[in-house]
């Protein structure tokens, strides 16, 4: 069986910490973190910290998997579009606790959580984030650079676009679409289409103002 390459992780903040558990859980061998809050020579979690997100390109860490362990979908796409650039290569991580149909597809970049479940048909575009006890029912699809908060069910047939982020316990059903770019609140509860860039919450979910609103960003 072929020996997977080193990872470097891009990002030592919430989602860099849970990237490293999953890497750890899937037995790869983890060369440290790349992020511009930590000084060089720090550890996190026990990792240590290489340097800023300038090492991206590096002759040093060439060989390595790069991992993008960022909260925001347009930072993460960002840096990934980096990498690429620099022609390295993106890692995928996927805990061994999830289940992922044959039929499912993963895209590049992808972060799948401990306890997800994609079915037959399940697409998740690259760069897209899916929190643990997430379900993608029969031909749901998250699309690039996207997230869903822990606890998110998306129904058979779901469309969530690109950038757009779905909070933590929202369900997403009747073949709904949450338009690119779009914040589905949490707990919320979709039963139509969310126009891109809007934010919508309560049950059944109903557009809202952002302003003076706390919600994550996609």
């Amino acid at each position: 069986m072929r020996r997977e390459a080193p990872l470097v992780i891009l990002g030592a903040g919430r989602q860099g910490r849970n990237a490293l558990l999953v890497a750890q859980a899937s037995e790869r061998e983890v060369l440290g973190f790349l992020d511009d809050t930590w000084p060089a020579g720090e550890r996190v979690d026990g990792v240590l910290v290489l340097g800023g997100l300038e090492l991206v390109g590096s002759p040093a860490l060439a060989q390595a998997e790069h991992f993008v362990a960022l909260g925001r979908g347009e930072d993460r796409r960002r840096i990934a579009h980096q990498v690429v650039r620099a022609r390295l290569r993106l890692a995928t991580l996927r805990h061994p606790s999830s289940v992922v149909s044959a039929w499912a597809r993963i895209g590049a970049g992808s972060y799948v959580a401990p306890w997800v479940n994609l079915r037959s048909g399940a697409r998740l575009g690259p760069g897209a984030l899916v929190e643990a006890y997430v379900t993608l029912g029969v031909d749901a699809r998250v699309g690039a650079f996207a997230g869903c908060g822990p606890g998110v069910q998306l129904t058979g047939g779901v469309r969530v676009g690109r950038l757009a982020y779905v909070g933590a316990g929202a369900v997403v059903t009747n073949e709904a679409r949450v338009g690119a770019r779009a914040i589905v609140g949490a707990g919320a509860v979709v039963l139509g289409a969310t126009p891109a860039g809007s934010f919508f919450v309560g049950v059944p979910a109903r557009a809202a103002s952002r302003r003076g609103r706390a919600f994550p960003a996609p």
